[in-house]
């Protein structure tokens, strides 16, 4: 998630122009990896919302400007995480049905097939799996970025991405068979 520096400087001011400009520039970023984390769009949207909030208030506490993103996907992280506890007893099937209504909607067939299969593989890995392959290949986090911001040593980080990997692997080509 990229965000103009300058805008964080100001917004950290409480500039309300460099705050909107901020959230314009990482609201899509932010949508997608609520989303694959969620597999909700209603509750990725709250997540969303309430991460945003969350950052508008507390941005002038921020210690630097270049820890901005990192920050940003901390609050958001925790906000998914809240989320799932909430809807914990939701059933898989709920889940998939929701998605279908979503990509339906879109009328894009193909596309809503590839959506539906890679959320079903990414919700087949644990949470800390999950939350490490998006941050990797969503927003390009390193396993020492990563490791801040969930709190984990990054060898640890390397190993259950190595895992998570390894599984989405075997799973797509069990798929393909």
């Amino acid at each position: 998630m990229k965000c103009d520096e300058n805008l964080v400087k100001r917004a950290m001011t409480g500039d309300e122009k460099a705050f909107e400009g901020l959230y314009m520039q990482m609201h899509g970023d932010m949508y997608r990896f609520a989303y694959y984390m969620l597999a909700n769009k209603e509750d990725a949207v709250d997540a969303v919302s309430e991460a945003v909030i969350d950052i508008y208030k507390y941005i002038g506490s921020l210690r630097t400007y270049k820890s901005f993103s990192s920050w940003c996907l901390k609050i958001l992280w925790t906000k998914c995480k809240q989320k799932r506890k909430e809807y914990v007893d939701r059933s898989e099937e709920m889940m998939l049905e929701e998605t279908m209504e979503i990509s339906a909607s879109d009328n894009m067939e193909e596309h809503y097939i590839e959506n539906v299969y890679l959320k079903e593989q990414l919700m087949a890995l644990n949470e800390d799996e999950r939350t490490i392959v998006l941050l990797s290949a969503l927003y390009g986090y390193n396993s020492k970025e990563i490791g801040r911001l969930m709190n984990l040593n990054n060898s640890t980080v390397r190993s259950k991405q190595k895992r998570a990997l390894e599984r989405l692997r075997e799973r797509i080509e069990a798929y393909g068979r």
